[in-house]
């Protein structure tokens, strides 16, 4: 009895270690996992094991402002049951990662974090870095801005707890090289997952003196995943830009 009154306290309760597959995930790609799962002095019964993939970031919280934050971007709750003292189990692991999962970049970064539920005791808890990558559309547009002539400076992400079909939203601050002038001061991409491709906003802030250094209006591009092989993303681009700008 005082084993299992030490385990509500967590004293010699279950501990747990998330083992990840590969540390890097295509977003709109499962994420594999496996937790091992070690039982304490006594029997303890786990109500589930609950994962959660959260995004360390720049939070948008107005138009002009923003502020470091977390955003929870998938979960799954998985039932195990009781497990036994000093018990090893292995429990595999899937995660569907969205399509819109903020990517890995700048100032935005992913773990997935698992935890315990147990009936009457002190939930055990693991974290792993995890560094989602874009998909092979927005990897090539994020390319095609580099060979347009603007650097990446970094990232931000629009939480819309309102808007089920995207709930997050990464921005992509782009500035143009001191070689390249197309008016403007810097150009922001936003990334909207659609059936076979992304539709993209593009949104340039135009330099004083041209258009009074305001937000120019934004234009949208649908890019389907057909067109990596045969796309000039890089034309295209600038082609939006100056249409933007």
């Amino acid at each position: 009895m005082f084993k299992k009154v030490l385990s509500s306290l967590g004293f010699g309760c279950a501990t747990i270690d998330t083992v990840i597959g590969e540390q890097e995930v295509v977003a709109g790609q499962p994420l594999h996992a496996e937790l091992q799962v070690r039982g304490g002095d006594t029997e303890q019964d786990i109500q589930a094991v609950i994962l959660e993939l959260v995004t360390e970031c720049r939070v948008e919280m107005t138009e002009n402002a923003s502020r470091r934050g977390e955003v929870v971007v998938a979960s799954s709750r998985i039932e195990v049951g009781r497990i036994g003292a000093n018990e090893e189990r292995t429990i595999p692991l899937r995660l569907d990662v969205p399509a819109g999962a903020p990517v890995t970049d700048g100032s935005t970064k992913s773990e997935l974090r698992t935890r315990l539920e147990i009936l009457g005791g002190i939930d055990p808890r693991d974290s792993d870095q995890v560094k989602i990558l874009p998909t092979p559309v927005v990897a090539a547009i994020l390319q095609g801005m580099k060979k347009a002539g603007f650097l990446l400076v970094d990232t931000e992400v629009e939480h819309r707890p309102d808007d089920p079909s995207h709930p997050v939203v990464q921005e992509f601050d782009f500035r143009p090289v001191p070689a390249v002038d197309f008016g403007v001061d810097d150009v922001e991409l936003s990334f909207f997952p659609i059936e076979g491709g992304v539709e993209v906003l593009v949104m340039a802030d135009s330099r004083a003196g041209i258009r009074g250094g305001q937000h120019a209006e934004p234009i949208r591009l649908e890019v389907m995943e057909t067109d990596i092989a045969g796309l000039d993303f890089a034309a295209k681009l600038r082609a939006a830009i100056g249409e933007t700008g």
